[in-house]
């Protein structure tokens, strides 16, 4: 899955960083022939960067040398507060969708309040972003990731971790107005720091704004066919 660039020799050779997420990608692009550089965080050199995320291992810095950088970092704000049902249930108004349905039986939560924890916890994916901005030799462009799945049962028989017998899944309509949230805070910072933005494949999202069931792999990460269309999208930057 990791290509070095030592070992295709190939100037201008697009990178992808990221997490978990990365895999699928890298593996339609193995599918299709499509010269792309890097691993996924957790299987490349480590550590991929240094505690106050001020350097890339060598490795990987060389690999952002050599032509565009995609991301798909991701560390799950959305899924960390969202996706197991807290003790005391929450939801609150997105003020671009209000129209999105509200839980009766949770306490509401101001949206500004809301806003500030997940931009805390998405500190470490600007950090990475901001890092990748300063050393890559071309643009960076960052991959919007899919949207969450509707279905509470695919996501408690796929779950990518052992849940307790007291865990329950958030509704559909809080995940989806986490990842919108998390999702317009990526935007506002890729605007403001110039780097490209590649938005999920409108084909894989059915007409509520869920990824459609044809293109999970489990409960928070898509798979190869999802990867396939977002590789479409990124050979449109190479």
């Amino acid at each position: 899955m990791a290509v070095s660039p030592l070992a295709n020799g190939l100037p201008h050779t697009p990178a992808l960083i990221g997490n978990s997420s990365s895999a699928l990608i890298f593996i339609a692009a193995e599918e299709a022939g499509f010269p792309l550089n890097g691993a996924p965080f957790a299987l490349g050199p480590q550590p991929p960067f240094n505690a106050d995320i001020t350097e890339f291992h060598p490795e990987i810095l060389q690999l952002l040398k050599q032509g565009a950088v995609f991301s798909i970092v991701n560390t799950g704000a959305r899924d960390l507060l969202t996706l197991i049902q807290h003790p005391q249930p929450f939801d609150f108004i997105l003020p671009d969708r209000p129209d999105l349905p509200l839980d009766p039986n949770a306490q509401l939560i101001s949206f500004y309040a809301m806003r500030d924890a997940f931009k805390r916890h998405l500190n470490k994916d600007f950090g990475i972003l901001t890092l990748a901005k300063s050393c890559a030799a071309g643009k960076v462009i960052h991959i919007i990731s899919q949207p969450p799945l509707e279905s509470e049962e695919i996501i408690l028989t796929y779950a990518p971790w052992q849940l307790k017998e007291s865990d329950r899944i958030s509704s559909p309509w809080l995940r989806l107005k986490a990842y919108l949230l998390c999702t317009s805070l990526l935007i506002e910072f890729c605007k403001e720091n110039g780097i490209e933005i590649i938005y999920p494949p409108a084909i894989a999202i059915d007409d509520k704004g869920f990824l459609k069931t044809d293109y999970y792999s489990n409960a928070t990460h898509a798979n190869v066919a999802y990867g396939r269309l977002v590789l479409e999208k990124m050979k449109e930057w190479v």
